[in-house]
């Protein structure tokens, strides 16, 4: 644990938060790696292997969910990152896919928070799924947090092959990971968003842990030259505005990230948290019973009018997009 005291406060935060700062991918932090597979605490994708080279994509398990077992190595280069061992016998390893590190929830572990009176700054939440593109050898390369040739990869593939900017810039920066988020009508969400790539920022492949994962010049200026959907506004505010604003938004919810630094939170709006846990629930009542559980969802002023409206409704029966439909209407007609 380490003590940050720069807010006149003290304020523990857990060493396993922040990004490693290296040039290199270390034999280390791969043979670490190699452990957790042993473990089941990471899942390891072999998409290539001969004699010159191997690529291995990495995704932490399922259950790391649920044990909060989670390490250096997990955090920063298990969220569909991809390794490629060239020089198999001296063990060289470089990154060809390099997104963000997992960021975690608002106290969804216990050191997962900043003080109030924080300055940080905030992005909206784009709620799709990521993508990461790089090249390699002449060709495209993009990843999802788990996969490289699945519906999602390959349709993400193609949005960034059919922009000659995009196309420009990935073949001029060759050691550099542009990540987005997705958005299509064959992939709906709680939120409903605009369809198309969302740009999120880029990451340099060889050095790790600099600040670029979240970027302003490239957010506010860049992506709109580039022809993508500017997901990423930035706003300045203490952390308790933000999460002020997050009570009121209609998004998915906010990144906030200190600014200089390598620490960043989720926070979730309350409009996005009950609408999922209802819409993917087993039934109405386990839904509330879980949404009455959290005191900030439960102190929503227009959840039990939500509620009440749903009663008459035969909800259970409903699949998740109807669900989803049947409380857009309902908030419609309660003005939210």
């Amino acid at each position: 644990m380490v003590e940050v005291n720069q807010f006149g406060g003290r304020v523990i935060i857990a060493p396993q938060w922040s990004m490693y700062d290296q040039n290199v991918l270390s034999e280390d932090v791969y043979a670490q790696l190699m452990e957790l597979k042993n473990e089941n605490k990471v899942k390891v994708k072999t998409l290539l292997e001969n004699e010159l080279e191997k690529i291995e994509l990495f995704k932490y398990a399922r259950k790391v969910h649920f044990s909060k077992d989670w390490t250096p190595e997990l955090i920063n280069f298990a969220r569909g990152h991809v390794i490629r061992t060239s020089d198999v016998a001296e063990k060289k390893h470089t990154l060809l896919a390099n997104p963000f590190p997992k960021i975690f929830n608002h106290k969804e572990m216990y050191w997962v928070d900043f003080p109030d009176e924080a300055i940080v700054d905030v992005y909206t939440k784009i709620n799709g799924y990521m993508l990461s593109a790089s090249m390699v050898n002449d060709n495209v390369f993009v990843s999802t947090t788990g996969t490289i040739d699945s519906k999602y990869a390959l349709y993400g593939k193609r949005l960034i092959e059919n922009s000659p900017v995009a196309m420009h810039h990935l073949k001029h920066n060759l050691n550099t990971t542009l990540m987005f988020e997705v958005c299509a009508d064959w992939d709906p969400h709680i939120v409903t968003e605009t369809n198309g790539l969302h740009f999120l920022g880029f990451r340099s492949n060889i050095r790790l842990g600099d600040k670029s994962a979240f970027n302003d010049l490239w957010c506010s200026g860049y992506a709109e030259t580039i022809g993508f959907n500017l997901s990423t506004q930035i706003i300045q505010m203490t952390f308790a505005e933000a999460k002020a604003l997050s009570l009121t938004d209609k998004g998915e919810g906010f990144i906030c990230v200190l600014p200089h630094t390598n620490y960043a939170l989720k926070l979730k709006t309350p409009y996005y948290s009950i609408l999922k846990i209802l819409a993917r629930g087993k039934n109405l009542q386990s839904a509330k019973a879980r949404i009455k559980n959290d005191p900030i969802l439960s102190a929503t002023v227009w959840l039990q009018p939500l509620l009440n409206g749903l009663e008459r409704y035969n909800f259970d029966l409903m699949d998740e997009k109807k669900r989803l439909e049947c409380m857009r209407k309902i908030l419609t007609t309660l003005g939210v």
